[in-house]
């Protein structure tokens, strides 16, 4: 089945996940699933029949980039995708006591599988989404059906860093990003009192 899949995705039109369609349509429907204390992530259901397919993004992507690829999959899959923690529309926990590790990324995407009763979907992932799942199929094989790797990577466990760096580093950007914006309020609001 596995090598099936994955020839199935060979059949497909490949685009780069910037050039999919995000509009959203009738059949989609966005959850939040709490996986920890105080985090929530992002899952779109798209809909469809058969057997359950859950896409996972790349960093610095969200669920929302896989629409017009996931789409295509709905005639005979009941397809999913889930934005990691410190992406997107999900919750973004500060990079520190573990939030960012492989495991613990496997974990919230297991504890979404078993909140909405996922049971054994086949796993697609793009990029470090392969070391998520690569987290999930090596600890927990029986909960999951199969895996296809998109230009993933697998087998480190050891990008947890680059993932808290880039969330950082976005946590970063947005202060700064206020900060200007309360700059230029500040600018833009005539002073009280006079120089003359």
């Amino acid at each position: 089945m596995k090598t099936l899949l994955g020839l199935m995705l060979l059949g497909l039109p490949l685009l780069p996940l910037h050039a999919q369609d995000s509009i959203r349509n009738s059949a989609e429907s966005i959850h939040f699933v709490t996986v920890d204390t105080g985090v929530k992530l992002e899952v779109i259901d798209w809909g469809g029949t058969g057997r359950l397919m859950i896409f996972l993004a790349g960093v610095n992507n969200a669920a929302h980039d896989f629409a017009g690829f996931a789409r295509q999959f709905t005639k005979d899959h009941h397809v999913f995708g889930i934005t990691r923690r410190g992406f997107g529309a999900s919750s973004k926990p500060l990079p520190e006591g573990g939030n960012y590790t492989t495991d613990r990324l496997g974990d919230d995407g297991l504890a979404v599988m078993h909140t909405l009763s996922l049971n054994r979907p086949v796993l697609v992932g793009h990029s470090f989404a392969g070391e998520e799942m690569s987290s999930i199929g090596s600890r927990v094989p029986a909960s999951v059906t199969g895996l296809v790797y998109l230009d993933a990577a697998s087998g480190r466990h050891s990008c947890a860093h680059e993932v808290a760096g880039v969330v950082q580093t976005a946590r970063i950007a947005d202060a700064h990003n206020a900060l200007d914006r309360r700059l230029k309020r500040r600018r833009s609001t005539p002073s009280s009192y006079s120089t003359a």
